[in-house]
């Protein structure tokens, strides 16, 4: 029991309590109930008396006051923290940047990763959006650096490093034409977010990053 509350004349109007809820008594999937406990008599009594009914108004609101971690994007756990059933109470929304000019390979792995998601997405519901800028959600980039300059703009946190437009290997020459790129990192502008790179330096590869990341289980 959280908290218990007399109804009396005192709160017969609009009325705010705060009920804290120890950490301790959370768990995944969380269920908060209310229970009303009416007598008018210590006597036998009528059940369709009007003393044993509670109006709930329509304007009676609750709010919950959480605070969201920051995210660890880990390609073991992939497609979380994307897609994260236990950490929203709104539906997953992750942003697509489709710039124009993609090559049909690159659209190819845009489709095959959008289409992956969303076989994927469990509760709550999956809300996809064409993203413009850099906005404070999950967001998936796909194409070559040149093809997505918003892959070079996210750059410096990658694993591998950017140069030029290429993705280098650790001899700093360039990965070969047909090697895909998959960087799966925190977004900057919203801790709480992930970015997913799917890439490489032509579109051939960033195909094969897309394959990789959605048929491997």
């Amino acid at each position: 029991i959280l908290k218990t509350i007399e109804l009396g004349p005192e709160n017969v109007k609009t009325t705010v309590d705060d009920i804290p809820i120890p950490p301790k008594l959370l768990k995944d999937r969380n269920i908060l109930s209310f229970q009303v406990d009416q007598h008018y008599t210590y006597d036998c009594e009528d059940p369709l008396h009007a003393s044993l009914w509670t109006t709930v108004v329509g304007d009676t609101s609750m709010t919950l006051d959480y605070q969201t971690l920051p995210s660890k994007p880990d390609l073991a756990q992939f497609p979380y923290p994307l897609q994260d059933e236990l950490n929203t109470y709104q539906p997953t929304k992750i942003g697509f940047t489709v710039p124009s000019g993609l090559s049909d390979a690159s659209l190819e792995a845009l489709a095959k990763t959008t289409v992956h998601l969303g076989q994927q997405n469990g509760w709550p519901e999956y809300t996809p959006f064409v993203a413009q800028g850099s906005e404070g959600e999950n967001l998936v980039l796909v194409g070559t650096p040149d093809e997505n300059p918003a892959i070079s703009a996210v750059s410096s946190g990658f694993d591998v490093k950017l140069s030029g437009g290429k993705f280098q290997g650790g001899d700093g020459s360039a990965l070969p034409e047909d090697t895909g790129v998959i960087q799966f990192i925190p977004n900057r502008y919203a801790s709480n977010k992930a970015i997913l790179v799917v890439s490489g330096n032509s579109p051939k590869g960033v195909l094969k990053a897309a394959q990789a990341l959605t048929q491997n289980p």
